[in-house]
């Protein structure tokens, strides 16, 4: 979550607001770009507009940290960001004019402000807004969503939701009960952290239903950011709100639910078999299937695509949906030289423990060869090359049979990427994984990687660099080859910018400082390549 601006009616005024004083920190959202937005839409039969060509607009854009990346990476797509805190859209527009990007637009403006005369937009982002603003910028924030929004365009709205956020809802209410008699932003911050230690030492979490939950969010509370506690917990707005009550406020303004920006919550995946009966017993439509569901998982936070009423969808996806889609897996074979061609079990991993073990010879060969070439993604028919290559010698094929056999690996890869084991896109980002003699990173990575350990890379994702990582970024410009970039590296450490260690201690020696600097140059731009952060050329920098 990310809660966004809160407004005041005065939009004339545009009075200082708290996102001045406590700035937001702006980072790029995968799900909200437009790649995730047409990849939904086109599963559910719509025709959205080409992500390389499109119009995006974003309310509550901040300083850029999410349009400025997609602008750098999409340069024939036009991008409009809006925002109430002038200080925020200050820190964008500067970037901006840095960077000398031609096809990106920050705007100090309320979202009241907004009329059918700024035109229509392919794509409108509203992420972290909905819940934070009042009534009436909620309310002309789907007006916006329905009036400026393209034929075919697609809306991308978060917001908190109940039943989740009944709990925390009471919490912070406690926090802002203390903190309201405080003005200076840093002591209601330190009064309401204070109040959560107190909380989380003063009930009892044994046998005490009411205590374990509290400690739980208690907890959770405890890892945020000063920003994102401030906003999220102490501004004065903070409305969520049930499923079913944000479609139908959707539907009186001639929207309808399109999906998630997260196709697998939109599924029954994971419940057991009872659960998932009674669901489909309870249910009469989507919306209350929906809805039941986020009984069920206590859910307290959505991120709802929407469309044009009269659009007609089909939530039947089959494997015509994915003939023009890529498709791509972080998956990795647990075992050595594997065969797919046994009916054998095979093992597969994947980040932050994920596991998956099939028998299915088709399966198998498709995860295996995504994982030879992630992150880069494969079309299903390039894919599919890949996948019978193993298997030419078991039978002969002709055009109808490879036809097939498309659909049918297609049938495989829609259950997988509903298990969340494959990523399908209908956009394939321009990168390498392939270190070249001269590798480059874009401008806008090189300005971020001058400025932080966090930066952006090509699949529209925060990467966390080492010091090393970082230094030997800003120095990828493609004109520099391996010695050049060793002497860089050199001068670094020789100015003290850069620590070189073995073993725990510090290296000074010069001979041995370039001998480890000449394996840790080539291992960093190895990584760098694997977190998508090189450019096939340095013509590719999108400005």
């Amino acid at each position: 979550m990310s809660p966004a601006k809160t407004e005041s009616a005065n939009v004339k005024a545009h009075p200082k607001n708290s996102y001045d004083e406590v700035p937001y920190e702006s980072f790029p959202f995968q799900q909200t770009h437009p790649d995730r937005l047409a990849t939904i839409a086109t599963l559910f039969g719509l025709r959205p507009a080409n992500v390389e060509k499109c119009r995006v607009l974003e309310l509550g854009c901040a300083s850029g940290g999410n349009l400025i990346p997609m602008a750098a990476a999409l340069p024939d797509s036009e991008f409009l960001g809006v925002d109430f805190s002038q200080r925020q859209i200050s820190a964008a527009q500067d970037a901006v004019q840095e960077l000398g990007f031609h096809n990106l637009e920050f705007k100090h403006a309320s979202i009241l402000e907004i009329t059918p005369s700024w035109g229509q937009f392919d794509y409108i982002i509203a992420h972290g807004v909905y819940s934070w603003v009042p009534n009436e910028v909620q309310a002309k924030l789907l007006e916006v969503c329905s009036s400026n929004l393209a034929p075919q365009g697609i809306a991308y709205v978060s917001y908190n939701t109940f039943p989740g956020w009944h709990l925390r809802g009471m919490i912070r209410d406690m926090m802002h009960y203390h903190a309201s008699r405080y003005t200076d932003p840093r002591q209601r911050l330190r009064e309401a952290r204070a109040l959560v230690d107190f909380l989380a030492g003063a009930v009892p979490a044994d046998n005490n239903p009411y205590g374990l939950q509290l400690r739980k969010e208690l907890d959770n509370l405890g890892q945020q950011s000063d920003n994102y506690l401030y906003h999220e917990q102490l501004e004065d707005v903070n409305d969520p709100i049930y499923f079913y009550q944000f479609v139908d406020r959707a539907k009186l303004c001639g929207l309808q639910y399109l999906g998630e920006a997260d196709f697998r919550v939109m599924t029954t995946w994971g419940f057991s078999p009872e659960t998932e009966k009674t669901l489909h017993h309870l249910a009469t439509d989507l919306i209350q299937m929906e809805q039941y569901m986020d009984f069920v998982r206590n859910r307290t936070f959505r991120q709802t695509l929407l469309c044009r009423d009269d659009l007609p969808l089909s939530r039947n996806i089959t494997a015509n949906h994915l003939l023009p889609m890529y498709v791509s897996s972080p998956l990795r074979p647990s075992a050595k030289n594997l065969d797919v061609r046994n009916a054998e079990p095979a093992e597969f991993t994947g980040p932050h423990g994920l596991k998956f073990t099939s028998s299915d010879v088709i399966t198998k060969a498709a995860i295996l060869a995504l994982s030879e070439v992630w992150p880069r993604a494969l079309s299903l028919a390039e894919l599919h090359d890949k996948v019978w290559a193993n298997f030419e010698s078991m039978s002969i094929r002709d055009a109808s049979s490879i036809t097939a056999e498309t659909r049918e690996l297609a049938g495989r890869l829609i259950n997988c990427f509903i298990s969340d084991l494959v990523e399908i896109n209908i956009h394939r980002p321009r990168f390498t994984t392939q270190v070249s003699e001269r590798p480059a990173a874009t401008t806008l990575q090189r300005r971020q990687a001058q400025r932080s350990n966090l930066v952006t890379n090509l699949r529209h994702q925060s990467v966390r660099l080492t010091d090393v990582q970082r230094r030997l970024l800003q120095c990828l410009d493609g004109n520099c080859d391996r010695k050049l970039l060793l002497a860089q590296m050199t001068t670094l450490v020789r100015e003290g910018t850069l620590v070189v260690q073995d073993r725990g201690k510090r290296v000074e020696d010069a001979a041995t400082v370039e001998t480890l600097l000449t394996g840790v140059l080539e291992s960093s731009l190895e990584e760098l390549a694997r977190q998508a952060l090189l450019s096939p050329s340095h013509e590719s920098d999108c400005n």
